[in-house]
């Protein structure tokens, strides 16, 4: 059986024709027809790939805001890496660590997806894997 498909080119639509276990290989002229129907399949994967970066837009969205919320109650400026000092100055904290001292290790992981540096140091000397480590209490990280 043979079987007809449009591969994109530099711009171009170049239709390319394969047989049962063969190879493909560039063809002839498109019948109007052929053009049609291969315009239809490229305009069905493209709904789907727009309804795909419409839903992983629509997620990471929503992560933002989970992590705008989680900033903003425990006094964070909008960035995930922002400093969050003591009354007097002394001690000073990131996100990540206290999303680790918490134990919210889904905020852990947006933090750090979102480009929480994971190698910031707070005032004690500690990073947050540390914290991680300290709360699981077996020396192991426990997601």
């Amino acid at each position: 059986m043979v079987h007809f498909d449009f591969e994109q080119r530099g711009g171009r639509l170049k239709l390319l024709q394969s047989e049962e276990g063969g190879d493909t290989m560039p063809f002839r002229q498109c019948l109007p027809e052929e053009i049609r129907e291969a315009m239809l399949k490229l305009k069905e994967k493209l709904k789907i790939v727009k309804e795909a970066r419409r839903q992983e837009q629509s997620q990471r969205q929503q992560n933002w805001t989970m992590v705008e919320e989680f900033l903003s109650s425990h006094q964070f400026a909008k960035d995930v890496n922002a400093v969050k000092h003591s009354y007097l100055g002394f001690v000073r904290t990131y996100p990540l660590h206290q999303a680790a001292k918490d134990g919210n290790w889904q905020m852990m992981d947006l933090l750090l997806s979102f480009g929480a540096d994971p190698k910031q140091k707070d005032s004690a000397g500690r990073c947050a894997i540390q914290y991680t480590v300290r709360r699981s209490g077996s020396g192991g990280f426990v997601p």
